[in-house]
């Protein structure tokens, strides 16, 4: 863990630093690593209310890019609970396919 720590403060805490200004004051005091969920379906992104459980909504199961992912997701979520047109259409990824068993085809995804 020490090595990756040392990375991080080295060469990936100067890029955030410069691209949030304030980090470069900040200090990585401790870290944490847990599990990678992952969906385990098709890889991809479960965003949508969970049909078995009305209110609870999903924005998970991402395999990759989760960060740069956040936004997106974020505003499409907040659309969906307060019941909003779309900005970006995301229902692709409606997690109802999970109970269909019908993975996305990766041809169409970046």
């Amino acid at each position: 863990m020490k090595g990756k720590k040392i990375r991080f403060m080295n060469v990936l805490w100067l890029e955030l630093a410069e691209f949030v200004p304030s980090f470069d004051i900040l200090q990585l005091i401790r870290g944490w690593a847990g599990l990678y969920p992952v969906n385990q379906l098709d890889g991809n992104a479960l965003l949508g209310e969970w049909l078995e459980l009305k209110g609870f909504y999903l924005a998970n199961g991402f395999s990759r890019e989760r960060l740069q992912q956040a936004p997106a997701v974020g505003c499409y979520i907040g659309e969906l609970i307060l019941g909003k047109p779309h900005i970006l259409n995301l229902s692709i990824f409606d997690p109802v396919r999970v109970l269909d068993k019908k993975p996305l085809s990766q041809s169409g995804l970046v």
